[in-house]
């Protein structure tokens, strides 16, 4: 159970009126007899309350009103006991809803994210063709049978004839340029859903009018053979380029649908959200009519497939046994059918590592061989480098310095560099007068002329350790906020809220589904808050304050828009949002 939802079990729970008296827990049986069983149960009922304990927790309360129908009196005590049961029920189930769909809602967009990269890029669009081909084997097949079946539903013999290109084209013709024929489909299941992309349209269907209209004007040989070599070159064109584009649509169509189940799973998961405060008045109630108000606000809210043209139950806890036992069950196993049905799910790690597996391998072993083969000039490569670094420390590094440093300490000892002998000795045309001279006058510049030599390598040496530092500061996982990629991924939705916000400028309420991809993106910066920043922090604490603020559905549009400001002004540089996000630009 994600953070939030587990504070907000924590929270609506704190809600619910204890019994008044207490005794310690003991073993419920299946049935319970006494009120200090009623009492135990209430203690065991803590949260977070699973969907299992939910249904058990129905059972107990159906058992306890077919009791009363037999012994209608009841004292208080047990009646604010089976109230207290209730009330931890429907709490658990509203929380188990919320939870179903904001995970729901949270894998669907990590998909969907996953589905984006691979679709801007053309070659990881590329890689990932070539890790489709794991699943060659079974989409052949899957080809063959539909090339089988049409050949027996026109009654054609088999034979080797049919496999060639004229022969499947005749079989499977295309009659609307809008769609795929079956043995396309075959190979790309995801076109049976969508019509086939307007711009593959001239890959698919080449120009053949204008081909048809040039041959005529061919009359030489070499204008044929420059008209068959075209030709040649542009079917090589569109065997290569076609399928790479049939991917790339492949995954756009992907990521549409995921998009589309993270809209409705977040309108959902607003509306829920936006009961919280009438649930929060049902538990300070006391009338017995208020669960069965909540009832009817949670299954008009939820708006689930089930109940489509059909009426909803209209007693409270037939409806929370339905909740329990049928509905959240067969929303989660409808919702697990989609997403196999069409192939949402990322491929399986061994499809997306087999290209690494069967080409690394090999690789490794020719490159061991060449340098087990070159060892003798790799080794004297690595002596000299380590000798030029040596060298390059000792003469380059501190021999400069040391000699700053002496020049520093034999001060300014050597005299003046114009005296009386000096120019007594230029009138008697004096050689080693005039060298002494010059030789005053070099000493005089001995500092500048050694930091001048020590500064290149200085240079050299900041560079260097500059960006060690940037490359260890931004690999060290949590040691320092998770590195560039996951820093990028906290200003992404930092950036979507703000964007999401906005776009309601001209309401006055968040509208449900904005509600719900809020609460993506908060959550998503919650969990990047409690994996990657030091736990015990002020950054941690504060980070997640603001946080807890954004979550709040009570909290308007401005407010949570200053919010954004204040949390661009406090964490934004001390994260390195900006940064991040231009080293992971390409990504």
């Amino acid at each position: 159970m994600s953070t939030f939802v587990t504070h907000l079990h924590h929270d609506l729970s704190s809600r619910i009126l204890p019994p008044r008296t207490t005794t310690p827990p003991s073993t419920p049986g299946p049935s319970l007899q006494s009120i200090e069983d009623l009492k135990s149960y209430f203690l065991e009922l803590q949260p977070p309350l699973s969907i299992d304990a939910a249904k058990d927790c129905v059972e107990v309360i159906q058992q306890l009103d077919s009791r009363r129908a037999f012994s209608p009196a009841l004292d208080g005590e047990q009646e604010a006991l089976q109230r207290s049961i209730t009330e931890k029920l429907v709490v658990g189930l509203y929380v188990q809803c919320l939870e179903t769909f904001l995970n729901e809602a949270s894998d669907a967009e990590t998909e969907l994210e996953w589905w984006g990269d691979i679709e801007r890029s053309r070659w990881y669009t590329s890689y990932y063709l070539l890790q489709k081909f794991a699943a060659l084997p079974l989409r052949l097949a899957n080809l063959s049978r539909t090339i089988l079946q049409t050949v027996r539903s026109r009654n054609i013999p088999l034979r080797f004839s049919l496999l060639s290109p004229a022969s499947i084209r005749q079989l499977f013709p295309t009659r609307n340029i809008f769609h795929a024929n079956k043995l396309t489909v075959a190979l790309f299941p995801h076109l049976q859903h969508e019509p086939y992309p307007v711009s593959l349209l001239a890959l698919r269907h080449p120009s053949s009018k204008s081909s048809r209209s040039l041959l005529p004007h061919v009359q030489t040989t070499l204008e044929m053979l420059t008209y068959k070599t075209s030709q040649l070159a542009h079917s090589l064109w569109t065997t290569i380029v076609l399928p790479v584009e049939l991917t790339r649509n492949e995954c756009r169509y992907k990521r549409m649908q995921l998009q589309k189940i993270r809209d409705d799973r977040a309108a959902v998961l607003g509306r829920l959200m936006g009961i919280k405060e009438t649930l929060i008045s049902t538990l300070q109630s006391s009338e017995a009519s208020s669960l069965d108000a909540f009832s009817v606000h949670l299954r008009t809210q939820l708006e689930f497939e089930e109940y489509t043209g059909s009426a909803p139950p209209e007693e409270a806890m037939l409806y929370f046994f339905t909740l329990a036992n049928q509905t959240l069950p067969n929303h989660v196993a409808q919702h697990n059918l989609v997403i196999h049905e069409h192939g949402l799910s990322r491929p399986s790690r061994l499809t997306r590592l087999w290209p690494k597996l069967v080409l690394l391998p090999p690789l490794a072993l020719y490159a061991s061989r060449i340098a087990y083969e070159s060892r003798a000039s790799l080794a004297q490569t690595a002596r000299d480098a380590v000798e030029t670094m040596k060298m390059f420390w000792q003469d380059w590094l501190l021999g400069p310095l040391k000699d700053v440093v002496r020049t520093v300490r034999a001060g300014s000892d050597v005299g003046v560099i114009v005296t009386k002998e000096s120019v007594k000795a230029d009138l008697e045309v004096d050689i080693d007068q005039a060298l002494s001279g010059i030789d005053r006058l070099l000493k005089s510049q001995e500092l500048t002329f050694a930091f001048v030599g020590v500064a290149p390598a200085l240079a050299i040496v900041y560079v260097a350790a500059g960006y060690l530092r940037t490359v260890w500061s931004g690999s060290r996982g949590k040691g320092r906020y998770g590195g560039s990629r996951k820093r990028a991924g906290g200003w992404l939705s930092m950036r979507r809220i703000e964007r999401l916000l906005i776009a309601e400028e001209s309401s006055k309420d968040i509208e449900p589904k904005t509600t719900g991809l809020l609460l993506l993106s908060t959550t998503h910066l919650r969990r990047y808050a409690e994996r990657y920043l030091p736990s015990n922090s002020r950054l941690h604490d504060g980070f997640l304050e603001d946080v807890t603020y954004l979550e709040d559905p009570a909290l308007g549009r401005e407010a949570k828009l200053r919010i954004l400001d204040r949390m661009w002004r406090s964490w934004g540089e001390a994260l390195g949002w900006h940064r991040a996000a231009i080293e992971n630009s390409t990504v």
